[in-house]
């Protein structure tokens, strides 16, 4: 099974919208940013608008109804320095968190451009094995050819199927550390490993039973 390693940039967006940390952190400022809002807002003026309407049966006044409003503004001067130190607090808090997760997000970078580069280089790997593989599996053809015209020794013959056992077991290791890396890649994209290889567990599964039922994909 191979998959199509997506684009640096790409992955780097990934992991900074799926990245539980940073969504935690991102939740915190945006608290503390509406916080700040509204203590920020306390040192304005509190406008208030009032309204009534009266009704006085009285033939002896002109008017029997009496409407009233009332406009007014209550704007608290002085709090003794406690709500500057509160608007100060939040912002320390806020201008912490910020920086936070600006270091998270490095972090984050960084570890994608090493598991990046590190499936790769994997990927070469594999594809450097894998033609090893081809080399081996032609040289022992080759062998068993000139045995059979006795041109070649037992010997020659069994270095060969060696040389063949060593390429094998130098694929399936780099088959292994692609394996290993395209994980840390989708694991530090913010991808939750558990539904992603169980999606190809059962596509695998559902092949396997077109293939023994004779149907077709």
């Amino acid at each position: 099974y191979k998959r199509q390693v997506p684009a640096l940039a790409d992955l780097s967006a990934r992991a900074v919208a799926r990245r539980p940390k940073l969504e935690i952190l991102n939740e915190q400022i945006i608290s503390r940013e509406a916080l700040l809002s509204s203590s920020e807002a306390e040192n304005y003026p509190a406008l208030f608008v009032s309204g009534g309407y009266s009704f006085e049966e009285n033939s002896y006044r002109v008017h029997e109804d009496n409407w009233s409003a009332t406009i007014g503004m209550n704007w608290e001067l002085y709090s003794g320095g406690a709500r500057t130190a509160t608007i100060r607090q939040i912002t320390d808090e806020l201008t912490a968190l910020i920086a936070r997760r600006e270091q998270a997000r490095e972090l984050i970078y960084l570890e994608i451009r090493d598991s990046h580069r590190l499936l790769n280089g994997a990927i070469e790997r594999t594809t450097v094995t894998l033609k090893a593989v081809s080399q081996a599996e032609e040289s022992l053809r080759l062998q068993r050819s000139r045995y059979a015209e006795g041109e070649a020794t037992a010997t020659e013959v069994t270095d060969a199927v060696t040389s063949l056992a060593r390429a094998e077991n130098n694929y399936w290791s780099s088959v292994y550390g692609r394996l290993r890396a395209e994980a840390h890649v989708l694991f530090a994209a913010g991808n939750d490993l558990t539904k992603v290889y169980s999606s190809v567990t059962e596509g695998n599964q559902s092949a396997a039973d077109h293939t023994e039922t004779g149907e077709e994909k």
